[in-house]
């Protein structure tokens, strides 16, 4: 295995904790890289409807596209104040 694969699976691996760590948030929707697309994705139901917001990480890099992609979800389940 080359440099570039173990990094690259260790990248992977540290992806999926975030991600876990994300969905103990108890926060609704979907937040997930789409690997096809290279970019973060983040769905959820509102009005019976599928929504998806997109964030490629080849416009915003890798930090800022999953940061944002998480300011979103936040955004979107926040409690709204009256």
């Amino acid at each position: 295995m080359s440099t570039t694969e173990k990094k690259l699976k260790a990248k992977m691996a540290k992806l999926r904790q975030e991600m876990q760590e994300l969905k103990a948030a108890k926060l609704g929707g979907c937040l997930r890289f789409d690997e096809t697309g290279k970019r973060w994705a983040f769905s959820w139901r509102e009005g019976g409807k599928q929504r998806n917001k997109y964030f490629p990480v080849a416009k915003l890099g890798a930090r800022q596209a999953k940061k944002m992609a998480e300011e979103y979800r936040v955004a979107i389940f926040a409690p709204k104040s009256a």
